[in-house]
C-alpha cells in the first residue's frame, strides 16, 4: 500500500471507494470498466460496464477518483465529488532516469497538456502533431516546429490501443532525424497485436500497471494515493 494511504484512519460510518477507470476498446468516452468497492462491503466485477452517472445517482459511491480518464469532461456535473488524479510525474521520472529523452512528443492535441507537462518535468522540447485526413482511409500527421535531428525522442499518450497513431508519429520522427523513438502512456490497452507492431517502429514501449500490460514498468499507486488523499480531504474524511 502506498504511504500516502497508510496515514488514514479507517473509516467506520462509511466504506471507502476506489474506481480504477480505464476505457476498453468497444466502448463509449461515457463508459468504462470499473473496479467499485460499494458501501455495503460488496464488489462488482471488473469486467462490467457502468456508466459513472447510474453509479453515482444510485448512491453507491460517495465520490469518484478516475486516473488519466481520456476525456474528463463526461464527469462534470455529477452529484458526488470527482477527484482527477494522473501518474504524468511517475511517467515522466521513469523517462528521465531510463530514456533522458530530449524531445517530448504528443501524438494529436488531445495529449498535449499531459505530453507538455512531462516536458515541462524532465526540461525538454515539446511539440505535438496535427493530423490531416486526406480521404475515409488516409490520414497524414504533420508536426509544429518539429526538431529532433540527432535527439532521443518521447512520444505520450493516456493510452495506448492498437499503437497505430505511434507508429506513424514515429515513422515520422525517423524521417526527420530522430535516432530513438520511444512510446510512453498511462493505459496501455495493447489490443490487435500492438506491441508486435510497435516493437518495429520505436525502441521502448513503456506504461503503467493502470490494467495488466506486458509493458508495465511504471508504479500507478503514487497518482491513485494522491486522488484518495484528494478526495478524504474533500469529504472530510481525515
Amino acid at each position: 500500500m502506498p504511504t500516502a494511504l497508510k496515514n488514514h484512519r479507517p473509516v467506520r460510518t462509511r466504506s471507502p471507494f476506489f474506481i480504477n477507470c480505464v476505457p476498453t476498446t468497444g466502448e463509449t468516452i461515457e463508459s468504462a470498466t470499473l473496479t467499485v468497492k460499494i458501501k455495503n462491503g460488496s464488489r462488482s466485477s471488473s469486467g462490467t460496464t457502468l456508466k459513472t452517472y447510474t453509479l453515482s445517482k444510485s448512491n453507491a459511491v460517495d465520490g469518484i477518483i478516475v486516473f488519466d480518464l481520456h476525456a474528463p469532461k463526461v464527469l462534470q456535473d455529477l452529484p458526488v465529488p470527482v477527484a482527477f488524479t494522473s501518474a504524468m510525474p511517475e511517467l515522466a521520472k521513469h523517462l528521465q532516469e531510463t530514456v533522458k529523452p530530449d524531445f517530448i512528443l504528443s501524438p494529436d492535441k488531445g495529449a498535449i497538456d499531459r505530453a507538455s507537462e512531462v516536458a515541462k518535468a524532465i526540461d525538454c522540447e515539446f511539440s505535438y502533431l496535427e493530423k490531416t485526413r486526406i480521404d475515409a482511409h488516409t490520414i497524414i500527421h504533420k508536426a509544429k516546429n518539429l526538431d529532433v535531428d540527432g535527439k532521443i525522442v518521447a512520444i505520450v499518450d493516456d493510452m495506448i490501443a492498437t499503437g497505430g497513431t505511434i507508429c506513424r508519429a514515429a515513422e515520422a520522427l525517423r524521417s526527420q532525424g530522430a535516432i530513438e523513438v520511444h512510446a510512453a502512456c498511462s493505459h496501455g490497452l495493447f489490443t490487435g497485436g500492438a506491441i508486435a507492431r510497435l516493437i518495429r517502429y520505436v525502441d521502448g514501449v513503456h506504461a503503467t500497471g493502470s490494467l495488466a500490460n506486458p509493458r508495465d514498468v511504471i508504479s500507478g499507486g503514487p497518482a491513485l494515493a494522491r486522488g484518495v488523499n484528494e478526495l478524504f480531504t474533500t469529504l472530510k474524511w481525515d
